[in-house]
């Protein structure tokens, strides 16, 4: 009886574990009923501007990256993945709910998991910013016991005008039935796949046997007209044409390098249409008419804005094709001025170095000038780079640095071994055994001095160290978090190079001299600038070497406040308080 009753005991125990109630999992269904509508599209140009156009703050007119928000889709599978998680699962810091009721707490709490959702959609701190969205203005009509206005429940897409806006662009006012028949193609309203009258054969129209080669299309594309990598001081944008005389900002790897450009617009041309965004009829006939020239300068225009996906690619302001359609319109050849050759500019992939190195000495003009074409070796040749392209961020900052300092250990063409008095080993002359590690270059690498991620109201870009006193603005992503950064920087301190941009030589000397310093800054630079390719990478504003480099030249250890470790800004990845 007694064992009886122990086993009634265990069984009773039993049950209650068993029935303990087990939390269902949200479907998606669910989520999108009750999720706070994102309430803008994406990829609303803006004249002048590598953003597109965002939701007025405050009756201010923002900007956003052009691929904000995202698709209604994506947005509601994350946030289910998040709401079940009862956390952003790409940033697990950051907890949340998603309370089924209709309290005002509940629509907050939704509203906050919608929010943490949307800033961490690629990883932590990295995805669209909330002024991207209606939120802020859904949260003062909550907090108040209204309703949410329809005007601010706009279903989340891509705008009408995102995919065709180069076709629009390039043919407005001067071209009224090309353009017509390019906005219909653009649409996906109309099957046609010439927008000309033209009985020249066209690309699209061409059968497997006559697929148009890419030689062919290189002699007719349209020049691109502009070098990507301009840099311009305290922003994370760079320098693009100018549109009616005004300066306009551009994606620094905008527009593509010629290969890319031509090879995806053979692709589209014979395809009739851009690949990676199929509503968008073209065509690229071989004539020469004013029709025939436009059709090609459309064809390429769609090709731009898609070349990574459904309007995600360079802006037209990128390039000269608006210039182009103007004089083509009026019936005049392309002024040589609009056709300069596609490529990275000059001062992309050096342009800390010159920053960070005194100009009067020849080795620290050298990373600058590896990574120029030309192989500049001397420092008055940079000088003169640096000066015709305007990069005023590093010539302010060269001219603020004693020309007496020393120089960096960078050299032109040569092995990159430490050029200074130090006798100390440097990474770049390490054999395999000596190879420096990841703790060696932490414990002497000059620190970023900057949190990534810090917002800026109305703003697609984040907030940099000041420059001059000036906030400047970095992409939200800059700088790398530290582990990236040693782990890039040990590769090309071992390589004596940057391996991504292996013209670019460094050194990574082991000693505590001014000169030893400043190569390890110089090193730095190169790594932050060319960390996902040539000139790739994070600006040198989002640092502060440049202060460092001003420091050390003048003989002074690096001032705390210039060295804050390295993480994401406590309101980037997760404003729970932005309201």
């Amino acid at each position: 009886m007694k064992f009886s009753t122990k086993l009634s005991l265990a069984a009773l125990l039993a049950t209650s574990v068993s029935s303990r109630p087990v939390k269902r999992q949200l479907t998606e269904d669910q989520v999108a009923a009750l999720a706070p509508p994102l309430g803008w599209k994406s990829g609303i140009p803006i004249a002048g501007s590598a953003n597109c156009q965002g939701p007025p703050v405050n009756g201010v007119p923002s900007q956003i990256p052009c691929q904000c928000p995202p698709d209604q889709a994506d947005y509601i599978r994350n946030l289910t993945a998040n709401a079940n998680a009862g956390k952003a699962i790409n940033n697990p810091s950051v907890t949340l709910s998603f309370p089924l009721g209709n309290s005002k707490d509940d629509q907050l709490a939704r509203l906050n998991a919608a929010s943490d959702t949307l800033q961490n959609l690629n990883g932590i701190g990295k995805g669209c910013p909330i002024v991207s969205t209606t939120f802020q203005a859904q949260n003062q009509a909550i907090s108040n016991g209204q309703p949410i206005p329809p005007s601010l429940a706009i279903p989340a897409g891509p705008a009408e005008t995102s995919s065709a806006e180069a076709s629009a662009a390039s043919t407005a006012d001067s071209a009224p039935s090309v353009t017509a028949s390019a906005a219909s193609g653009s649409n996906g309203d109309s099957d046609a796949t010439s927008t000309t009258d033209s009985a020249t054969p066209s690309a699209s129209a061409s059968g497997t046997p006559g697929q148009l080669t890419e030689e062919q299309v290189a002699a007719l594309a349209p020049p691109l007209g502009w070098k990507s990598g301009i840099p311009i001081a305290g922003s994370a944008n760079c320098q693009g044409p100018p549109v009616n005389g005004v300066p306009s900002q551009i994606p620094c790897q905008c527009p593509p390098d010629q290969d890319d450009y031509i090879k995806n617009l053979t692709a589209n041309a014979n395809a009739g249409k851009a690949i990676n965004n199929p509503s968008v009829k073209l065509s690229f006939p071989l004539g020469n008419s004013k029709e025939d020239q436009l059709a090609r300068l459309n064809a390429a225009s769609d090709t731009l804005q898609n070349l990574n996906g459904v309007g995600k690619g360079c802006p037209i302001v990128s390039t000269t094709f608006q210039a182009q359609n103007q004089a083509i319109s009026n019936g005049q050849p392309i002024p040589p001025s609009l056709a300069i050759p596609a490529g990275p500019s000059e001062t992309s992939s050096g342009q800390a170095l010159v920053a960070s190195a005194p100009t009067s000495t020849a080795s620290a003009a050298t990373t600058d000038a590896a990574s120029c074409d030309t192989g500049a070796t001397t420092t008055a040749t940079v000088t003169v780079t640096m000066t015709a392209t305007t990069a005023a961020t590093t010539a302010a900052t060269a001219a603020a640095v004693p020309s007496s300092s020393a120089a960096s250990s960078s050299t032109s063409s040569s092995a990159a071994s430490s050029s200074t008095s130090s006798s100390a080993p440097s990474a770049s002359a390490s054999g395999a055994p000596g190879q420096l590690t990841e703790d060696q270059v932490a414990a002497l690498a000059p620190p970023l001095g900057w949190k990534n991620g810090i917002p800026i109201a109305g703003s697609a870009n984040c907030e940099g160290p000041p420059v001059n006193g000036v906030p400047s603005q970095i992409p939200c992503q800059c700088p790398p978090n530290q582990d990236d950064y040693i782990r890039n920087l040990t590769a090309n301190a071992n390589a004596g190079k940057a391996i991504n941009n292996p013209t670019v030589k460094l050194s990574f000397p082991l000693g505590d001299s001014k000169e030893d310093q400043l190569a390890r800054l110089n090193a730095a630079s190169d790594t932050l600038q060319n960390l996902n390719g040539i000139g790739k990478g994070c600006p040198i504003v989002s640092t502060t070497f440049q202060a460092q480099n001003q420091a050390i030249s003048n003989g002074q250890p690096i001032p705390p406040s210039l060295a804050i470790p390295n993480a994401p800004a406590a309101t980037g990845a997760a404003r729970r308080h932005w309201w």
